[in-house]
């Protein structure tokens, strides 16, 4: 069994500091994260910040963080917000997806929950930095494999257990058999009540960004609803409802609701972008 490194105990605890990490040290964050996590590391699911805790410039453990997993019944009945809220806000919730102690802070006592502590004090307002928004509420999934003391020392809240299933073409029908415990953190005092409140606040306004996608990407959009039966009758029809629906399901992935927006935003697609997903192009545009 490996051994705590010797200086583990000349660490002052109160020393220990937890800060973004820059761009310049994000290969050696993936690195460490791959080489050293159970689960490896790739890449973030959508928006994401990397944080390490060091002390005397030495690194201790790596925290990393995504954007709030699409739905999980627990964190949803404890919050008892309905759907169209969540899929509204889902963006105010930061998912925990990775949490390391390295081997020079193994052994070292309260270390994660310090570690945990100072991460959440600074989240939403790096967050907000960032990526233009406020985070409400921390989430996060412990395996069977732990006891999630960290998180519990942290007076995080366990709300349940995942049903054991992931996410695969949309859908949660990818059973992995490991019933995760859920634990939630609120990032400010009335969270809970803010979540599910109908009122609509300025601040948590999502900045869009233009996303282009690959002709490969398009094309498997399309094929996802190739199976769908077009109900529709032939008169007027001018697009196959295959691309239709992968035409809708981008505009709103952009933040575009209703016809009009719709419209809007299907006339910035460029002829490439049209071709793959088979739908009518102008002849005199490239």
């Amino acid at each position: 069994m490996q051994q705590p490194p010797a200086h583990t105990s000349k660490i002052d605890l109160k020393q220990v500091s937890v800060r973004l990490v820059q761009a310049h040290e994000r290969l050696r964050w993936d690195a460490l994260m791959n080489a050293h996590h159970y689960l490896g590391f790739k890449q973030f699911a959508g928006r994401g910040l990397r944080y390490v805790a060091e002390c005397d410039g030495e690194w201790l453990a790596l925290v990393g963080w995504q954007t709030g997993v699409f739905q999980c019944r627990p964190r949803d009945r404890w919050l008892g917000w309905h759907k169209a809220l969540q899929f509204r806000r889902l963006h105010l919730i930061g998912n925990n997806t990775r949490f390391l102690i390295l081997p020079a802070g193994s052994g070292l006592k309260n270390l994660a929950s310090r570690v945990l502590g100072l991460n959440l004090r600074r989240l939403s307002g790096d967050w907000q930095q960032h990526w233009g928004h406020p985070l409400e509420l921390a989430e996060t999934f412990v395996a069977e494999r732990f006891a999630g003391s960290a998180y519990l020392a942290a007076n995080w809240i366990a709300v349940g257990r995942s049903k054991g299933y992931a996410r695969s073409n949309g859908q949660y029908t990818a059973k992995h058999g490991e019933r995760r415990k859920m634990l939630l953190y609120p990032l400010r005092a009335d969270a809970r009540h803010r979540l599910a409140d109908p009122q609509e606040r300025a601040e948590w306004a999502c900045p869009t960004a233009e996303v282009r996608y690959s002709g490969g990407e398009l094309r498997s959009l399309l094929e996802q609803f190739e199976s769908v039966d077009d109900s529709r009758s032939g008169h007027g029809k001018r697009h196959r409802l295959a691309t239709v629906l992968a035409l809708l399901v981008l505009a709103r992935l952009a933040g575009h609701v209703g016809g009009r927006a719709t419209e809007a935003y299907c006339k910035t697609l460029k002829q490439k972008e049209l071709r793959a997903l088979r739908s009518r192009r102008e002849a005199a545009t490239v």
